[in-house]
């Protein structure tokens, strides 16, 4: 996922939709993204992203100094260990795509929504292994070279 803003809709796109409750949980296919974006992020594989390297992905979003500083203490909220698993993970980056989408970040603690979709959070390896599956099965297939067949002259 890209933690960028994204650039203005073109003339005549809807606008937006407004952020709702339910937004606050993560959807299947997001949380299938943020399991693909863990795997790319945790060089060392200790199932861990460090701290610098959970800096660099919340810089790219262009949010405010503060508001990356709530979602990162939000996200290692209960280890403060300045460290993140995949649950903490999924949390802050799902609080950077909520907060792109017009959401307010609660200064008493995470939104009950997002509190119950992390609970039930699916494996890592199952969600990575289904991104993996859906990238595969939406590519084109490679269309056979048709081959002339050439008179041979002799």
């Amino acid at each position: 996922i890209r933690l960028q803003q994204a650039a203005p809709s073109p003339r005549g796109s809807p606008p937006p939709r407004s952020f709702t409750a339910e937004r606050w949980a993560p959807s299947r296919r997001e949380k299938r993204k943020y399991a693909s974006l863990f795997k790319r992020t945790d060089w060392d594989q200790d199932g861990f992203i460090q701290g610098p390297e959970a800096w660099q992905l919340l810089e790219r979003s262009r949010l405010d100094p503060q508001t990356l500083q709530q979602i990162f203490a939000l996200a290692d909220g209960r280890s403060r260990d300045g460290k993140l698993d995949f649950r903490e993970f999924v949390c802050m980056v799902h609080l950077v795509t909520c907060v792109l989408r017009g959401a307010r970040l609660n200064p008493q603690g995470l939104e009950p929504q997002l509190q119950q979709a992390l609970m039930q959070l699916e494996p890592l390896e199952l969600l990575a292994s289904e991104r993996e599956a859906s990238r595969s099965r939406s590519a084109s297939p490679i269309p056979p070279v048709a081959t002339e067949e050439v008179p041979q002259t002799q």
